[in-house]
């Protein structure tokens, strides 16, 4: 009895799978390939531009600022305060992200210069970079107006901006007179 149902247990599963290899699985209907709409093509073109724009952007700055990589070459001889990693995120005045940033690294700080008439604004997002590198990024991004200066023997951090004497700025006056409305000469 145990041998019939045993036979009964191999043969059924067997019978079933052969009967599948007489069927014909062919999908007589044809595959729809889905074009791009043209939206999409737009958007991707333009990915590609921008990707291509910040590829020249950054072998500009290379080219004009080579000084960063000779710099880059001696962060292992930073001071340890200044190779602590740090993890956080900015967007605001220099001044703020600078003096916090001098204050974790237990240095001074201080601003040399005329402030601009409109505060640097710089974007940060390090994550678990060395203070120096976020200095670095820091005088990087204030480019022309202003410069980063640290010195490490006298643990001191200072912003120093650039003159600002005789720049006449857009829509502004030298005087802080008004003429709202000018009489005609008589003839």
């Amino acid at each position: 009895m145990g041998v019939l149902v045993l036979t009964i247990g191999l043969a059924l599963p067997l019978a079933a799978c052969s009967g599948a290899a007489g069927i014909n699985f062919r999908n007589t209907k044809p595959q729809l390939v889905a074009e791009p709409d043209s939206t999409s093509l737009m958007i991707a073109d333009a990915a590609d531009r921008a990707t291509r724009a910040l590829e020249s952007l950054a072998a500009v700055e290379q080219t004009r600022t080579p000084g960063v990589a000779a710099a880059a070459a001696m962060v292992p001889n930073a001071p340890v305060e200044l190779q602590r990693a740090v993890t956080f995120q900015w967007s605001g005045p220099v001044e703020d992200v600078t003096r916090d940033m001098a204050a974790r690294a237990g240095y001074s700080f201080s601003t040399v210069g005329d402030l601009p008439p409109t505060p640097i604004i710089v974007n940060l997002n390090a994550y678990n970079e060395p203070l120096i590198e976020v200095f670095r990024d820091i005088g990087l991004q204030m480019g022309t107006r202003a410069d980063l200066k640290l010195d490490a023997s006298r643990h001191t951090v200072d912003i120093l901006y650039t003159p600002t004497v005789n720049r006449v700025m857009p829509n502004s006056s030298s005087t802080s007179e008004v003429t709202l409305h000018r009489k005609r000469p008589s003839r």
